[in-house]
């Protein structure tokens, strides 16, 4: 590649991407005065520049080059070894150098200006044409640096200010003619200048610096600000440092509402969990591994299959995805599974959200199963028997009413039995109410024990029970359960050593022929039962003229 280099008539470089010198050809040796061992990757460019040459790179090519790859026809002067200043137009690509990224830098010196510039170099004086090139390129790098957003200066080794772009003599409300020459302490002041002096001393001694400040702008107004000061080496001497303050106030308001989202997502008491679209878990927050026993690293990477429950049916998930489909949202409650298999009642609010085309599920649930069993309890209790648990008379009318409507769609049969317990009072007399309460439940539990699921056992209140014997076979086999039914009731019952006998008296209603309605079937039954009683107690009736158990 040197060889290579050597044939090219023009000066040319070789820098890595920091500015490292890696290789020059002979051309640019001759021209600078110097020897191929002092292109070393030790030394930058940056010393083969005058200062303002150096800050043109640094706010101009650079981020060029970094952006575009390339850069062309930019007017600067190159620094001879014995500090002469030869004018080149300068052409830069981006390339390959033994395998790593690297910058090939071309040096155009028009023969002439060559010439004029050497005899003017000899005699150290200055020509006006070398004067204009020399305000030219001042202006220029001065328009590249007042249209940058932040803030440029250049500080000597004495501490005073070389040069400022417009944005840094805004933020200090100064004017160009009375910031040049200033010592960094009177433009500062004494409080910034003592907070600041120790990175530039650290970037005079040739480290480079960064740090961030909360400053007061000439207006009142409160900013932040990030500095970086970096050093100026020329042949291993510092001559100074450049200064390039960015202000970060936006970033800054910005990394503060983040901040507050990731302490609102930490110390919610919600569960939050996110997902991407294929179900796949990427974060979880503390209050998840609370509610469903699994930590954020048994969590993440699983899919949302471990936390499904068999309680919520495939109605319930199909209109959760509808929703998520059509309004990119859905809330409600559902069920959910703890790491031990256990099923949790949960609210839960799912929300679509995209960026940059990715779509991402976020989840935020709370435990609501103890005000779910709360709201459940009361149902149950709307409709059952405090004491028995049985269905009261509400539930057992909801179900007479929809036997009844089966029936009448379909060829099967519906009877209705009404008990009412014999020497019950006698008992509560005798014994006291609360020997009373458990008979009253031990009858419930027999009553049960002696029909299928499919019936139903109900409790009117006091000692009065009604059951519901769905689709019997016939009129004979109500009757075989009622005579099961008296005779159970009829066998003594002992409650801490106390001695209960109760019998029942029970009348039976057939749909249709003793009653159409749910009242008219209970009415019916309620006169068979008073029949039985009038018929000594202890035996059951029918409502249907055409059978009565024999005696």
């Amino acid at each position: 590649m040197k060889t290579l280099l050597d044939q090219l008539p023009c000066a040319t470089l070789i820098t890595d991407e920091e500015g490292h010198l890696l290789s020059a050809n002979s051309e640019l040796q001759r021209l600078l005065g110097m020897t191929g061992d002092e292109f070393v990757p030790t030394r930058t460019m940056d010393e083969l520049f005058p200062p303002a040459g150096r800050i043109f790179l640094q706010t101009h090519v650079w981020p060029t080059l970094r952006r575009e790859g390339s850069a062309s026809e930019l007017s600067l002067s190159l620094k001879t070894k014995r500090r002469g200043r030869i004018p080149v137009l300068m052409n830069c690509r981006r390339g390959q150098f033994e395998g790593a990224v690297c910058y090939f830098w071309v040096f155009f010196v028009a023969v002439e200006r060559s010439r004029f510039e050497q005899a003017l170099l000899s005699a150290r004086a200055r020509s006006d044409e070398s004067a204009v090139v020399a305000a030219k390129a001042t202006h220029f790098i001065k328009t590249i640096t007042d249209a940058m957003p932040g803030l440029v200066a250049y500080w000597d080794r004495d501490l005073r200010c070389r040069f400022a772009n417009r944005p840094y003599l805004t933020w200090f409300g100064r004017e160009p003619e009375r910031v040049l020459g200033l010592s960094m302490r009177e433009l500062l002041g004494d409080a910034l200048f003592t907070a600041n002096e120790p990175y530039a001393r650290k970037a005079l001694e040739g480290e480079p610096q960064q740090f961030q400040r909360t400053v007061v702008n000439a207006d009142g107004s409160t900013a932040h600000t990030l500095a970086h000061y970096i050093p100026d080496a020329i042949e291993g001497s510092i001559q100074g440092f450049f200064v390039m303050v960015s202000d970060v106030t936006a970033l800054k308001r910005t990394e503060v509402e983040l901040q507050l989202a990731a302490s609102v997502f930490h110390d919610t008491l919600d569960g939050i969990l996110i997902s991407d679209v294929n179900g796949v878990i990427l974060s979880v927050n503390p209050a998840f591994t609370r509610i469903t026993g699994y930590s954020a690293h048994e969590a993440i990477g699983q899919r949302l299959g471990i936390l499904g429950s068999a309680r919520n049916d495939q109605r319930h998930l199909a209109e959760m995805a509808r929703a998520l489909v059509a309004n990119r949202h859905w809330e409600g409650e559902s069920w959910g599974r703890r790491k031990d298999g256990g099923a949790f009642r949960q609210w839960q609010r799912v929300t679509t959200t995209t960026s940059d085309g990715i779509i991402r599920y976020a989840f935020v649930f709370n435990d609501v199963t103890e005000r779910w069993q709360n709201q459940e309890r009361a149902k149950h209790l709307a409709l059952h028997d405090a004491l028995t648990d049985l269905p009261n008379r509400a539930l057992l009318m909801e179900r007479l009413g929809q036997l009844i409507n089966l029936t009448r769609r379909e060829t099967r049969n519906l009877a209705v039995l009404f008990l009412d317990l014999d020497r019950f009072k006698q008992v509560n007399d005798t014994l006291g109410h609360d020997v009373g309460d458990d008979l009253l439940r031990l009858v419930a539990r027999r009553l049960q024990a002696l029909v299928r699921q499919t019936d139903t056992v109900a409790r009117l209140g006091g000692d009065e029970f009604v059951i519901l014997l769905d689709n019997p076979a016939n009129l004979q086999e109500v009757h075989a359960v009622a005579g099961r039914l008296v005779q159970s009731i009829n066998t003594p019952m002992e409650f801490d050593g106390k001695r209960a006998n109760v019998g029942t008296s029970i009348g039976i209603a057939m749909y249709p022929v003793d009653g159409r309605t749910a009242a008219e079937l209970l009415k019916s039954a309620d006169a068979a039962m008073y029949e039985a009683k009038a018929a000594g107690k202890n035996t059951y009736r029918s409502s249907s003229a055409s059978l009565v158990r024999p005696s």
